[in-house]
């Protein structure tokens, strides 16, 4: 890794190079128009990733598990093969309209409804071997951030308040800026909607809401703006904000770049008044039919994740995945998975070889054909370690890999023997599979998915897993601290603004005694360990965030 301080520009003004640690890996940045650009990290031993997680209304399918056992891969090569420290959030959509309409539907209450299913997601992603997030978050434990960034976007001018209660980001008002992600679609979606804007209260056909208001019978809470619920985009905006105000990279399926990520980067933007939120959008492909329809509910195509596993093992539905690149889509049929099938079998079977050798000395006599084997280890580690580099290339890896086992293989028919070449190539056999997150000979990675580490904690929290790279450094406590730090700082920034209130309604000497008090909390929080920027306005609540002694929110 090189450190890089300059920053380039694509041909347009979308995405720019960041400064910090090049790491001589290239990636598919949505942002870019280039769409592969050299990952260059803030810190390599603290890559602050935000992954969209589930919205629990309903089982999980395979289609769901693609994505997630996608992701996973991507994390372990860059975690267990190129030794950077992932601090990983993932979300909990814990409350939304579908989750709401579907616990109408069964009767029950929308909180017992997404319990249940994010029950069922947490085991199902434990059994497919994906490791656990850093911190794991629901929505419904993030209001009050949520109400936060709202009044920070309204006092920036970003954000409207309509007469039902609802608020709206105005993408009129953040201007040109708006579309980074998908300009082209943006300026479609925008001529198709332009019609119809006089039929919603929103004013702008690109507008989306920010705060729902409430309606009868739904589960609300309290804001500035009347009770309601936050919007889609804002949530994940919200639970993003503990890894601070500029993240390395943010990853969810392609469907969700507009507009759910677009919407993602332009209040976030807004919010922390910066020109760069996220440096790396990853986005993954679908798993599509024959006819290449999406696999998703509204279809009935789907097949659930515990329906799949009662024909298939974990392993072999990653090697399914490990066979295709991530970010293309996949036309799951019976001749792939009996493909990946295959795989797993030929991989499992020479391990097994050479383990089965393990009890057999060691032979020094070295012949031709050893040194033959050792040059195609050599050339597979090349061709695997150019594959990884260029955006996870796992296709090219798996192939690289089992040609050395077809190799590996003809040797033992040839010598029988275990020598010290052979047992070389089974090494780095088994620890490319390990790499990869397939569970061969039980064999798993320090940090890896447990069931417990995917397990609902008793007290109905949010997770927090610290996770380590393969050097054994912490690289998840801090962050752990850090969000356990941001609610309870909320709830002081709350108290405080409804002592400046009171203080704002008295006059004479006991009004400027409690606006000392309150001055002298803003002061003592900016000094503090924490660093926190606190802002008041007259016309919302206090707005803050964190900086470090740079200016740059950690």
């Amino acid at each position: 890794s090189t450190s890089t301080s300059t920053s380039t520009t694509t041909a347009t003004t979308r995405w720019t190079q960041p400064s910090g640690v090049d790491t001589g890996i290239v990636l598919a940045n949505s942002l870019s128009k280039a769409r592969r650009d050299r990952l260059v990290v803030q810190d390599p031993q603290r890559v602050l990733w935000y992954q969209c997680g589930p919205t629990v209304y309903d089982k999980a399918h395979i289609g769901h598990a693609c994505t997630y056992v996608r992701f996973d891969i991507v994390r372990r090569v860059l975690q267990n093969y190129f030794n950077l420290g992932i601090v990983q959030v993932m979300n909990i959509t814990d409350v939304d309209d579908k989750i709401i309409n579907r616990a109408r539907e069964l009767g029950i209450s929308a909180q017992e409804l997404a319990r249940k299913f994010e029950a069922e997601f947490r085991q199902e992603m434990a059994t497919l071997g994906v490791l656990p997030p850093t911190v794991l978050t629901r929505v419904t434990e993030f209001i009050p951030a949520v109400i936060n960034i709202i009044s920070g976007i309204m006092a920036r001018g970003h954000a409207y308040r309509v007469e039902a209660g609802s608020v709206y980001f105005d993408t009129a008002a953040f201007g040109e800026r708006y579309g980074k992600m998908e300009p082209e679609r943006v300026a479609a979606e925008a001529a198709v909607h332009v019609r119809d804007t006089h039929k919603h209260e929103k004013r702008g056909p690109l507008d989306f809401v920010l705060w729902k208001a409430a309606k009868p019978g739904e589960i609300s809470w309290p804001s500035p703006w009347g009770p309601g619920r936050p919007g889609w985009h804002i949530e994940c905006s919200a639970m993003a904000s503990i890894l601070g105000n500029q993240l390395d990279i943010h990853s969810g399926g392609c469907d969700l770049s507009f507009p759910h990520h677009e919407n993602e980067i332009a209040q976030s933007e807004s919010y922390f008044g910066s020109s760069q939120w996220c440096n790396y959008f990853l986005h993954s492909g679908h798993i599509v039919t024959r006819s290449n329809e999406k696999m998703s509910k509204s279809l009935g195509n789907t097949i659930s994740i515990a329906e799949f596993l009662k024909a298939f093992t974990p392993d072999q539905f990653r090697v399914f995945c490990l066979l295709q690149r991530y970010r293309s889509d996949i036309q799951y049929s019976p001749e792939l998975m009996a493909e990946a099938v295959g795989v797993d079998t030929r991989l499992r079977r020479f391990l097994s070889r050479v383990r089965h050798q393990a009890g057999v000395q060691v032979s020094r006599e070295y012949t031709s054909e050893d040194g033959d084997l050792l040059l195609r280890l050599s050339e597979a580690r090349r061709v695997v370690d150019a594959a990884l580099r260029d955006d996870c290339n796992t296709p090219l890896a798996m192939k690289a890999i089992l040609g050395l086992v077809q190799d590996a293989n003809g040797y033992i028919d040839r010598t029988s023997k275990l020598t010290e070449p052979l047992a070389a190539v089974g090494e780095y056999v088994r620890r490319m599979t390990t790499v990869f997150g397939l569970r061969y000979e039980g064999h798993i990675t320090a940090g890896d998915a447990s069931v417990s580490g995917w397990g609902a904690p008793s007290d109905g929290s949010s997770s927090n897993n610290s996770a380590k790279s393969e050097v054994g450094a912490d690289v998840g406590s801090s962050q752990v601290d850090r969000a356990r730090a941001h609610a309870t700082i909320q709830k002081l920034v709350q108290f405080r603004g409804q002592v400046r209130e009171m203080a704002m309604r008295m006059t004479g000497s006991e009004k400027a005694a409690l606006f000392k008090l309150c001055d002298d909390v803003r002061a003592s929080l900016s000094k503090s360990d924490t660093d926190v920027e606190l802002q008041d306005s007259r016309d919302a609540p206090a707005t803050w965030r964190f900086n470090d002694k740079r200016g740059v929110a950690r």
